[in-house]
């Protein structure tokens, strides 16, 4: 009997690597227009937070797969195209 959780479409996986870069990539448009260095400090680090967070995902379980993959689709959904101002 094969575990549920590790027969699944490898795809899924890059589907979620993909919506992980795009995520990122929307942090590093933020970074490129900031206007100060702390800003773009900021968002470059959540650029590779969310690298960081993608790679480690375990790539043999489709739950955890799909976890970070709806959680990056939800992510990506309600990011703003310009950057939100950052506290001060």
């Amino acid at each position: 009997m094969v575990d549920d959780d590790q027969d699944f479409d490898p795809m899924i996986y890059d589907a979620m690597r993909e919506l992980a870069t795009q995520v990122s990539g929307r942090y590093v448009e933020w970074a490129d227009a900031a206007t100060d260095s702390e800003t773009e400090k900021h968002w470059m680090s959540e650029a590779v937070r969310i690298g960081k967070e993608a790679r480690a995902v375990d790539t043999r379980s489709r739950r955890a797969i799909e976890a970070k993959r709806a959680e990056l689709r939800e992510l990506l959904a309600r990011m703003p195209v310009q950057a939100p101002e950052l506290p001060r």
